[in-house]
């Protein structure tokens, strides 16, 4: 399984701008990263790995949330998981 927290805390750390908004729209790019490689994935990805990747992605997202209001004192992103369908 791939390290998402420290993927996204390094990418994070190196943003210009470091607003709730600008990390909103990274989780983002990282989300639909994610969902493009799964879908390109030659074999096929089974779905299991593909659930357990998404739910790791979100949860270091969760996490670096978390350490940003620690250290930063930047409002966190408001239900960071995306609405699910």
């Amino acid at each position: 399984m791939t390290d998402y927290y420290a993927l996204l805390s390094n990418g994070i750390a190196a943003l210009d701008i470091k607003t709730s908004e600008a990390r909103r729209e990274y989780y983002g790019r990282a989300r639909a990263i994610l969902t493009d490689h799964s879908r390109k994935a030659d074999p096929p990805l089974l779905e299991t790995f593909i659930t357990n990747e998404r739910r790791a992605l979100e949860d270091a997202i969760s996490k670096v949330e978390a350490d940003v209001m620690g250290s930063e004192g930047t409002p966190p992103i408001a239900n960071v998981r995306p609405n699910s369908k």
